[in-house]
């Protein structure tokens, strides 16, 4: 399954990471895909951790009713009660992040988050989407492995109330403006892809440039 049509003239991708798994990236074409449970566990890591990573419903909570015997508690009566109930989805996979420079921030003023400094030293500047996407498809038919692409929707973790997907996220990282690749897995073990060398569609970078790099259309 290809990326959602039309998405790719719609933005340009980034990676941010370590210089070295990044030349792996483009002299190799790996691209190496944590399962989603990952998300969850990692520590001191403020970019990537996710608690939500995984989950298919949310729903606030502005009460509460705690039984114990024939004793009821009831919490949220003089409306101080704040809370969340999660499900986790069952659907299981490994997902491959990027930043996507959608065309809406391609304006001379518009500026990187610097935040995303945070993911690593070096960034890989993907300057043929569609032909990215193209070597990504061609490596996922190759396995006979279906997947998916799109752009993550970020929903508002204290108000929303409903159905989630993989391609769902916390507005707590909407600075991350995150394109991802999901593949389904029955195991929580990495996976590689390997789409073959890239170095003719992209470029490494010292992070600093990323914060200080600006994009306008050419007349």
């Amino acid at each position: 399954m290809e990326p959602t049509p039309g998405v790719a003239e719609n933005f340009l991708l980034v990676k941010i990471g370590k210089l070295s798994h990044l030349q792996a990236l483009v002299d190799k074409g790996e691209l190496y895909m944590n399962p989603m449970g990952y998300f969850r566990q990692v520590e001191e890591d403020r970019q990537r951790r996710d608690s939500s990573e995984g989950i298919d419903q949310i729903a606030q909570l502005t009460s509460l009713r705690i039984k114990i015997g024939d004793k009821e508690i009831n919490f949220g009566e003089l409306g101080n009660f704040n809370g969340q109930v999660r499900r986790d989805g069952e659907k299981k996979g490994n997902v491959y992040c990027m930043f996507a420079l959608a065309s809406e921030m391609i304006h001379p003023e518009n500026k990187v988050d610097s935040r995303l400094t945070e993911f690593g030293d070096h960034f890989v500047l993907i300057r043929n989407t569609p032909e990215f996407f193209s070597r990504v498809d061609a490596a996922f038919g190759k396995l006979g492995r279906a997947y998916e692409g799109n752009i993550v929707k970020y929903y508002d973790e204290k108000g929303y109330s409903g159905e989630l997907d993989v391609f769902c996220k916390p507005d707590s990282f909407k600075h991350q403006n995150e394109f991802r690749f999901f593949t389904g897995s029955t195991d929580d073990q990495a996976f590689t892809l390997n789409i073959g060398s890239i170095r003719d569609i992209a470029t490494i970078m010292e992070v600093e440039n990323l914060t200080i790099m600006t994009a306008e259309p050419v007349e």
